[in-house]
């Protein structure tokens, strides 16, 4: 089969994939004794390791199933097994206490906490390890060895063979674990059927043992007439080689390209008419913004600086257009009028000031408040601020802090009844998650835990749906979840793209 195999590094804690992407590198060797809970020991890979005799693919220790879980079937460890024939040494009377697996690229929970599985679906990026644990009689001297293992696919044939050869066994241990694994790196490259990989310390096998991997569909059709959400959603893509501006129904369908630049165009938001996309691009050779008719027509350049813009958001009454810009250093909010044409700044009116830089933001459907994040007080926390009255005045300009947290959350979305806000919030050590919280900052509510990472959330115009980046499938994506309380709430959330090999994002959600 054409498949890519990549070697994983994995630590008992969390393993941060990034950004965008799985990062992915030789498994960590976990040693562990029975006074302390872990205890790292590198790998050091060999290029040519003196493989053990002919290996058999017979299973010496298979999983008991336990009464399957929602979405997989959990494995209950093996019972210690003495490993048969021993090879002399610290070999001698050594228990298999536990073989497992387990799917890497994500926090792992406390040791004695985990859950294992053996069935894998195969429409995500998956990274597969294996976990073998090793019981000794009593402690002794430090041993050193080495830990093979062999990968078997569906058909049989030998898929990767790895080493490990600087395991070992602490003068004061009275057990270990050790684990490698790997995987693939885009959907849909698994094939379904059985895997086996037996497992050699020294010239012994220990143990051998398989795993599933289920042949399921990548989501990407809504089930009844009645769930579908409305409007269009335009994003960012490199699907073209360079990113820009496309659009795509939000219930699926064929995907419009807007725009056609050497240089980068990203971060589109609508007018409130529908009719206009507005964006940013370097196609000018630095940070400039434009706007777009919905078909593609009608090119225009609204801003013509030496500084550096970004994120142009139009007000709910559509005479301004809020972005962040860098004229004066330190990245902050302004607003310009909605009908300016290659502003040179001379009619911006700047809505934050240091300290702190200002990013992305929302105005309230109102029009009334903004929401924004901002790093004032250390990590990028979300506030609030006045907006300007129609003659661009500002009245109160202190703001509010709305949501504090201290992994950071940014990318604000505004419910259009008012009554919520949607945002990016970061996970200690690891990728972003949707959450959403009450205008006033009470009610805070988690709604996705997906490990590789979720971002930028948009409100359908109904208030039922919510768009977003998702890089569950290997890649930056746009997703679409339904809104919690909404007629369709319990149904998974769905991918709207599915292009290999591309990054896509900031979606935006048209009006109507």
């Amino acid at each position: 089969m054409s498949t890519s195999y990549r070697n994983v590094t994995m630590v008992l804690g969390i393993v941060l994939l990034t950004a965008a992407l799985l990062a992915c590198g030789p498994l960590a060797l976990l040693d562990r004794s029975n006074e302390s809970e872990a205890t790292e020991a590198p790998i050091a890979e060999q290029p040519s390791p003196t493989l053990p005799p002919e290996p058999t693919s017979t299973p010496l220790l298979t999983a008991t199933p336990l009464p399957p879980a929602p979405t997989a079937i959990p494995t209950e460890p093996v019972e210690d097994t003495v490993v048969p024939g021993g090879a002399g040494g610290f070999l001698d009377d050594v228990l298999v206490s536990d073989l497992l697996f387990f799917e890497s690229g994500g926090a792992l929970p406390d040791y004695g906490d985990r859950v294992y599985d053996t069935i894998f679906p195969r429409s995500t990026t998956r990274y597969i390890a294996w976990e073998l644990n090793l019981d000794y009689p009593e402690p002794g001297e430090q041993v050193d060895f080495e830990v093979y293992a062999i990968w078997y696919g569906p058909d049989g044939q030998i898929m990767t063979e790895q080493v490990m050869d600087e395991a070992f066994l602490g003068a004061d241990w009275t057990s270990s674990a050790h684990a490698m694994g790997f995987g693939w790196d885009e959907p849909g490259e698994w094939d379904a059927g059985e895997y086996v990989v037996e497992l050699y310390v020294e010239d012994q096998q220990m143990a051998a043992a398989d795993f599933e991997i289920v042949a399921d569909e990548l989501v990407d059709t809504i089930d009844t007439a009645e769930a579908v959400p409305p409007g269009r959603i335009a994003f960012g893509s490199d699907r073209d080689g360079n990113p820009e501006i496309y659009v795509v129904d939000a219930a699926g369908g064929d995907v419009i390209r807007l725009t056609d630049s050497p240089e980068e165009d990203d971060d589109p938001s609508w007018s409130p008419d529908g009719e206009k996309i507005g964006f940013y691009s370097y196609r000018d050779g630095n940070g400039e913004l434009y706007a777009v008719n919905a078909d593609g027509s009608g090119l225009e350049r609204l801003t013509n600086a030496d500084s550096d813009e970004w994120c142009p958001v139009w007000s709910p009454d559509g005479v301004w257009i809020a972005f962040s810009s860098d004229r004066d250093g330190e990245r902050q909010l302004f607003v310009m009028p909605a009908d300016s044409r290659e502003s040179d700044g001379s009619d911006w009116v700047r809505v934050t000031a240091p300290p702190g830089a200002a990013w992305k933001f929302d105005w309230s459907p109102d029009g009334e408040t903004i929401v924004f994040d901002s790093d004032r007080d250390g990590a990028r926390q979300l506030y609030t601020l006045p907006a300007p009255d129609a003659g661009g005045q500002l009245g109160e300009t202190a703001s509010s802090l709305l949501v504090a947290d201290d992994n950071g959350i940014f990318d604000a979305a505004w419910s259009h009844d008012g009554d919520w806000i949607a945002f990016t919030a970061t996970k200690p050590m690891a990728n972003g998650r949707i959450d959403m919280v009450a205008a006033d900052g009470t009610g805070r509510v988690t709604l996705t835990e997906d490990r590789t990472g979720d971002a930028a959330p948009t409100w359908s115009p109904d208030g039922d749906w919510i768009a977003f980046t998702s890089y569950r499938d290997g890649e930056g994506e746009i997703y679409v979840m339904p809104a919690p309380g909404s007629a369709s709430d319990g149904m998974q959330p769905f991918n709207l793209t599915n292009t290999a090999d591309s990054s896509e994002g900031w979606p935006a959600w048209s009006p109507k």
